[in-house]
This record gives structure tokens, C-alpha cells and sequence, in this order.
């Protein structure tokens, strides 16, 4: 299991990455057995464009975790956004 400062040694790494060559979102994220989940968001656009890179970033993740369990896009769709509903992602 990752510890925290395996995750920021990490997230420093992933922030590095928005340095390099056209790479202009990122995203990090640990999930943990005790919920205490960690994640890193970073973006090099501008405010009007973060809605598309969430979103980009958003349907990456949806694809890949349909295709790697026995749900399809619209469950995985629909579970993420009523454990989204119920998440503190307090500082």
C-alpha cells in the first residue's frame, strides 16, 4: 500500500509532467481501504477550457474502469455520481 509520502513523491512527479513536452491536465488518485483516498488534479488551461479537461479526464477513467469490471459505461456513470454526491473532499 502507498504511503503518503509515496503519493506526494507522486503527485510532485505527475505535477513535473505538466512541464513537459504537451501535457495539459493530470490526474492522481489513491484509493484506500479506510476511505482516507487521496487525488491530485492539475491543469495547464485556461479557467475556460477546465470544464473539458474534467470532463476529458472524467470519461478516461469511466471507460477504463467499465472495461475492467462487468459494468458498462452508463453504470459505472451512475454509481461514480451517487458516491460523488456522498464524498468529502475536504482539504
Amino acid at each position: 500500500m502507498a504511503s503518503t509520502e509515496e503519493f506526494e513523491t507522486l503527485r510532485e512527479r505527475a505535477s513535473e509532467g505538466l512541464d513537459e513536452e504537451d501535457v495539459i491536465s493530470l490526474y492522481v488518485g489513491l484509493v484506500r481501504e479506510d476511505r482516507q483516498d487521496a487525488y491530485y488534479f492539475a491543469n495547464d488551461v485556461d479557467e475556460e477550457d477546465l470544464q473539458e479537461m474534467a470532463v476529458r479526464q472524467l470519461s478516461m477513467l469511466t471507460r477504463v474502469l467499465a472495461s475492467q469490471s462487468e459494468l458498462d459505461v452508463e453504470e459505472v456513470t451512475e454509481l461514480a455520481a451517487e458516491h460523488a454526491q456522498d464524498l468529502d473532499l475536504g482539504p
